[in-house]
């Protein structure tokens, strides 16, 4: 992993969110839903300008760092992905720590997992995962598996974050993700059609599912199909092994 690159991503992302920010005061300063005098507004709009220009001088760090990547080239092919996008992919995953696609896929947020639901069809904690434990000097993560109450039920849904438990995903990839499905669908990629199929398949097998359930859950489908072939170009061009079976079957 390109930890220059991730840090220079990590905070272009920060950097963004506080230039976003004041762009959104000035907007509702200008329409009058907020208030604030001529002084103060000037100052929103020098402060803009400034983060605005710092975002613009990451930008132009990112991009030769990123296309140094062995897989840049393949990734910045597919169209949707820009070279922000792409950045913000790679420097997220370590691929020689993804022994399988699966294991890309969950690092993702892009699995399913068993979690244990109360009786009121609430979801309360996950079949087995990780806390820390200890205090705030030396915290330790340990697997705890919960003993379920006698109301309780396993069911299978999509990965998640609970309080008290440790993240099972990459908050950070996961957004990527969502970013990068969502410039599939709307720019038509290629990867479109699988979010297309599995759309139909479910108003087929599911009708009950809301309309959002299933844009969910086609969206899922794509990026695990689009992730499985990244997995297995980028541990080819890193000489990686790479599960034959799954491979040849599947792909």
């Amino acid at each position: 992993m390109n930890y220059r690159l991730r840090t220079l991503v990590d905070t272009r992302t920060q950097i963004q969110k506080i230039r976003i920010g004041f762009d959104l005061r000035i907007k509702a300063i200008e329409r009058g839903a907020s208030q604030a005098d001529e002084e103060t507004a000037d100052e929103y709009a020098k402060l803009q300008d400034l983060f605005d220009g710092v975002e613009t001088y990451l930008d132009g760090r990112i991009a030769p760092l990123v296309k140094q990547e062995p897989i840049y080239a393949q990734v910045s092919a597919i169209k949707g992905i820009g070279t922000t996008l792409a950045a913000k992919l790679i420097s997220q995953i370590d691929i020689t720590r993804a022994p399988h696609i699966s294991s890309l896929w969950s690092f993702a947020g892009q699995c399913n997992d068993w979690y244990w639901q109360d009786g009121d069809g609430s979801v309360v904690a996950p079949q087995r995962g990780y806390q820390w434990k200890g205090n705030a000097k030396k915290k330790v993560k340990i697997e705890v598996i919960p003993e379920p109450k006698p109301d309780w039920n396993l069911v299978q849904a999509r990965e998640r974050q609970m309080s008290g438990w440790h993240s099972p995903y990459n908050q950070k990839l996961k957004t990527t993700c969502y970013l990068i499905a969502e410039q599939f669908i709307r720019q038509k990629s290629a990867y479109r059609q699988f979010y297309d199929w599995r759309h139909a398949h479910c108003e087929q097998t599911h009708p009950e599912w809301k309309p959002l359930h299933r844009h969910g859950d086609a969206m899922r489908v794509m990026m695990q199909k689009f992730l499985s072939h990244l997995w297995l170009r980028w541990r080819m061009l890193e000489g990686l092994e790479i599960e034959g079976p799954y491979v040849n079957e599947r792909l």
